[in-house]
């Protein structure tokens, strides 16, 4: 498809950009011959009694021509269908005003109708979709009631028929309607198939189906009645112009709907076949082949326009559908990689996937689609009693909706095995917001709990021996001038157990006042001069026993744009040195 429009876009003129004389002057000569055949052509089948054709395939391939080869072609193919028109008419023994103004009206009719399909659905047109087709059906109403107008006006002034202009009008009406729903969407499908060739096996088929239907048509049709079975041709002419339409390209439903336009008109106007019969009024015969060559005409394009948008469908879900799978299967291998237990399950609660860090956190592979996750292991609180299932998170989500975050439990494998857990269940959601299932992610805490384990062991001693020693440590931030202390420092200062943290000034009042001046002095010219450490010496009165003990402090400062934000200090206990 991207090489398909490449190669149009490359084509297709630039916009404003004039096609060499030689294109022209080809276009021109070669419109202008195809367009003098089809007129003999309709000027030699039936007339009504007007003078006006009956069948006008000339506007069809005139319309064809213009829609095909783009606005650039629109001065050549009307050249060409004004000279072509004028020397069939002429040919056709009408006064030379005459045929000057009915080639006029013709190739006004072809532009026109032109300018109304680009001007709806674009340069780049084809009959693959139902709004293209109704607008296709609805320009060529539309330039054939306009160019009727100016038919009208010379058959009255130089041919005086006698029909009345509304009866030489729909007569014209109806003929150049027929001619473009039969005649132009072949022309438009071949110039399409240029830079979107159909497969082999499309060509081969499609050939084949309408060589039968040219000649189910021409025995159906323009084939003789006397037998009965001539009749079963005609009921299956339905069927194979379905064929094309269903299984090939548009292009192909466009050669069916003028092989049958054209074995209707041919049998209509030789007398041949069941529209040939005599005994019928010819005005009735002629009825009936116009709205057959129409209703054929509409219904086949039609058809083909959605089987055409079908396959486009068809090839996007296709696409859609292979990009799902990619993204699913590299979605699957991400949570596959993933440390942390990850599931999904169904609204029954049945599992639907499971990482194998799941397998081993559960120690048990379960049955997709058949296992429910309730089944499968049993929780328990953290202090190690049984947790109801309708307590359970994953119970939670599926019948709340909501997710559940941050608690804490203790899995219990088949073997008995309790593991901690973080389970952390969030509800499946479609589009109408209905909870179709639960993606749980369940976050082992085995390694956390011993390093929490390890560190709060590591801090028991560390606040023994700062204790035993008469070491603490303590943070001081110098933006909220709050004081963090140490257990082995507060016991230093006398506080009571479980003391953590002191405003700085109730730290100052600690410390005797003919030491203090000297302490905040230092600290002072230290932040003066940025120095990074400070050593000092003072002395304390403790708070639980009042006693005076001596302490050295020796402090670690960082700034701030140049100015003191945060002290890390320890303080020793040095009174009996």
């Amino acid at each position: 498809m991207a090489e398909s429009a490449r190669s149009e876009t490359l084509d297709r003129p630039a916009p404003g950009r004039q096609q060499p004389a030689v294109d022209a002057v080809g276009v021109a000569a070669t419109v202008g011959v195809a367009y003098f055949l089809a007129a003999q052509l309709g000027l030699a089948l039936l007339k009504t009694p007007d003078g006006v054709a009956a069948f006008w395939p000339a506007a069809g391939l005139a319309a064809g021509a213009i829609v095909a080869l783009g606005p650039t072609a629109r001065v050549p193919v009307a050249i060409g269908v004004v000279a072509a028109g004028v020397l069939a008419n002429v040919f056709a023994h009408r006064n030379l005003p005459a045929s000057l103004l009915l080639a006029v009206c013709n190739a006004g009719g072809t532009l026109l109708i032109g300018w109304l399909i680009e001007r709806q659905h674009g340069r780049d047109f084809s009959l693959d979709s139902l709004p293209r087709v109704l607008g296709f059906f609805l320009a060529a109403m539309i330039s054939a009631a306009v160019s009727g107008l100016g038919g009208v006006t010379g058959y009255m002034l130089f041919l005086a028929p006698d029909a009345t202009p509304p009866t030489i009008w729909l007569h014209w009406f109806v003929a150049d309607t027929l001619g473009v729903a039969a005649v132009a969407p072949l022309v438009i499908g071949i110039a399409r198939s240029r830079h979107q060739p159909p497969r082999p096996s499309e060509v081969l088929e499609g050939t084949c189906i309408l060589a039968v239907l040219a000649f189910a048509s021409v025995l159906g049709i323009a084939g003789p009645t006397g037998n009965w079975f001539t009749i079963m041709p005609m009921v299956l002419l339905l069927p194979l112009l379905v064929w094309p339409a269903a299984r090939c390209p548009p292009v192909f439903a466009a050669a069916a709907v003028f092989i049958v336009a054209l074995v209707l008109i041919w049998s209509v106007t030789f007398g041949s076949g069941r529209l040939g019969d005599a005994s019928i009024p010819l005005s009735d015969r002629l009825l009936a082949t116009q709205a057959a060559v129409l209703a054929v005409s509409a219904c086949s394009l039609i058809i083909a326009a959605l089987f055409a948008e079908r396959r486009r469908h068809e090839v996007a879900l296709s696409a859609n559908n292979a990009l799902l799978r990619t993204q699913e299967e590299a979605f699957r291998r991400l949570l596959g990689s993933l440390p942390a237990a990850i599931y999904t399950t169904d609204k029954a609660g049945r599992i639907t996937y499971c990482n194998q860090a799941a397998v081993d956190l559960w120690g048990k592979r379960p049955e997709l689609g058949n296992e429910r996750w309730s089944d499968l292991w049993r929780l328990h609180y953290p202090d190690g009693t049984s947790m109801p299932l309708n307590e359970r998170p994953t119970h939670i989500v599926l019948h709340g909706g909501c997710a559940v975050r941050g608690r804490e439990a203790l899995l219990e494998r088949p073997d008995g095995t309790l593991v901690p857990i973080m389970p952390c269940p969030a509800p499946l959601i479609d589009e109408q917001g209905t909870i179709i299932g639960v993606v749980n992610m369940q976050v082992d805490l085995t390694e956390r709990k011993r390093t929490e384990e390890a560190l709060a062991e590591r801090d028991t001693l560390l606040t023994l021996a700062s204790k035993a020693a008469r070491v603490g440590g303590y943070t001081l931030d110098c933006t909220t001038e709050l004081v963090r202390l140490s257990p082995g420092l507060a016991a230093l200062y006398g506080l009571p157990e479980g003391s953590t943290q002191l405003p700085y000034a109730n730290c100052r009042a600690l410390v005797l006042p003919e030491d203090l001046a000297g302490l905040e002095a230092g600290f002072a010219r230290v932040w003066a001069e940025n120095q990074r450490e400070y050593v000092a010496q003072f002395r304390i009165v403790r708070v639980s026993d009042g006693e005076v003990r001596w302490i050295e402090t020796r402090n670690l400062v960082s700034y701030d744009a140049g100015r003191p934000a945060r002290i890390v200090g320890i303080g020793i206990d040095f009174t009996e040195r």
